[in-house]
């Protein structure tokens, strides 16, 4: 016969056997993420066409959901990292929207990474329109910025063809980042954890 107090010490190791395992989970694939329109799994990389003819690659656990209509072309994008090639559409603007602010295509290429409080625009080829709750800005082929709630940063010159290339063979590039970004890039190639 037990006591109430083993029987609830019980209960709550079993909760945490439970709980945990599911909270990590939940964190590293939050609920947004699993219902995404297009995603990718752990060290997976995906290239899909769009509907409007606009090719999408996708990094390693990232997605994004789609909002197409007749007047716009909208991509929000929940996690990880894309490179988009815009397909011209004089009469729906195409925008990549986070929660720090949107990106609107002027041009053709880019790539686009959602931080834990920030965004990353990093223009391979013609210009795009960065706008947030503060700013607007206009950012051209070989600039990058960074971007949150208070304003648009400009970072280190970005060389186009260097991306193309790191992309192509499935490379990170890593110039003057904080190790904690480095190492959020290099957690969706891993099934564990990477902390320092």
């Amino acid at each position: 016969h037990q006591t109430s107090g083993g029987r609830t010490l019980k209960a709550l190791a079993l909760a945490a056997v439970v709980l945990v395992p599911g909270a990590l989970a939940l964190q590293q694939f939050p609920p947004a993420y699993l219902m995404a329109d297009i995603r990718t799994g752990t060290a997976e990389w995906r290239e899909q066409q769009l509907p409007d003819g606009t090719w999408l690659r996708l990094d390693a656990r990232s997605a994004v959901d789609l909002n197409f209509d007749a007047q716009n072309r909208t991509l929000h994008l929940i996690s990880g990292e894309i490179l988009l090639d815009v397909a011209k559409d004089t009469n729906r603007p195409f925008r990549v929207i986070t929660d720090q602010g949107s990106v609107r295509a002027l041009g053709t290429r880019f790539l686009v990474e959602r931080l834990d409080t920030a965004t990353r625009l990093a223009m391979i080829e013609s210009s795009t329109e960065v706008k947030n709750a503060e700013q607007q800005r206009t950012v051209h082929a070989g600039q990058q910025v960074r971007f949150d709630h208070s304003g648009i940063y400009s970072q280190a010159a970005v060389d186009g063809a260097e991306i193309e290339q790191a992309w192509a063979s499935h490379q990170l590039i890593v110039k003057d980042q904080p190790l904690s970004e480095v190492l959020d890039q290099l957690n969706r190639y891993h099934s564990g954890y990477l902390m320092f």
